[in-house]
């Protein structure tokens, strides 16, 4: 029961957190009155709105799209720890390879978006759902990656058992190639501007895929989501063991919050990054992945 309250915090939380930057962004464009739950009003609206259908003949995968995007992002959050690791991870379901489970899940709801997208018959859309794949592509091998050196620090394969081992190279990766992934997963600067509609990028919160009213709203939800659940697992990499719940919640919201600040304050610094650049940043990521495999693999273990 305790572990579906810290899931359910989680689902709250990213709503919250999504806020959090908007607010940040808007005090430094000298805008002090934008609420931190301007998200939640926003999906609000969108719901006690009619569903707008644009695509003259949406097939079936553009129906469901967002009801799947939505549902399989919700069913990897399960296997993501929230306020600690191991024994007090608080996710609410954590078994070897879990991982695995995890990046699947994600890469699923990601199909079935893109060929939403296509389903549009839209050129521009097009366009950007082989820019999602390609960023997917390049993604992938370093989460996978760092995963797999946290598995082999801690000689256990469930996300709830990859935690805070103290300062070390390989942990210090992780959260690198974590943080990287936040960026990179919800859509953020440099990668994508949520502020702008851009056809070409579906990566953005408000992906224009021809929804509107409840589908509008999920699509919110999945990016708040993403964003969230790569934000739980940098925040379980530097929590440390032996904690109560109560003080590892508080940590955890804590942390979150911090996050949020810092993606904020990233986001008001940074432009968007033209795609050949974007695939540098990310291949930064893996680079930095395999430097802690490197380590791990052949050095102290650090």
């Amino acid at each position: 029961m305790l572990e579906f309250f810290r899931y359910v915090l989680m689902l709250l939380l990213s709503l919250i957190v999504v806020g959090v930057i908007g607010k940040v962004r808007a005090i430094y464009c000298g805008r002090y009155r934008e609420a931190v739950l301007q998200p939640v009003w926003d999906i609000v609206k969108l719901v006690q709105r009619p569903h707008r259908e644009i695509s003259p003949e949406p097939s079936w995968v553009f129906r469901i799209a967002p009801s799947v995007a939505l549902a399989t992002v919700m069913s990897a959050a399960t296997v993501v720890p929230v306020g600690g690791c191991g024994t007090t991870a608080g996710a609410v379901t954590a078994f070897s390879g879990d991982f695995l489970f995890f990046a699947y899940t994600i890469a699923l709801g990601r199909f079935f978006t893109v060929l939403a997208t296509l389903d549009t018959d839209n050129n521009l859309g097009a366009l950007g759902a082989g820019r999602y794949v390609y960023i997917a592509a390049l993604t992938e091998p370093a989460f996978l990656m760092i995963v797999g050196v946290m598995a082999m620090r801690t000689a256990k394969t469930s996300l709830s058992d990859l935690c805070h081992n103290g300062a070390s190279v390989a942990s210090i990766c992780a959260v690198v190639v974590l943080m990287i992934s936040v960026v990179v997963e919800s859509g953020r600067m440099p990668i994508d501007d949520q502020a702008n509609p851009d056809k070409h990028a579906i990566l953005n919160n408000a992906q224009p895929l021809h929804y509107g009213g409840v589908d509008l709203a999920m699509m919110r939800m999945v990016a708040a989501l993403k964003f969230t659940i790569y934000a739980s697992l940098t925040a379980t990499m530097v929590m440390p063991h032996g904690m109560s719940v109560l003080a590892g919640v508080s940590l955890y919201v804590a942390i979150m919050l911090l996050i949020a600040v810092a993606i904020g304050v990233a986001e008001s610094l940074s432009v968007r990054l033209a795609t050949i650049h974007i695939a540098q940043f990310i291949i930064a990521a893996s680079a930095v992945a395999l430097m802690a495999l490197v380590v791990v693999a052949f050095g102290d273990g650090r």
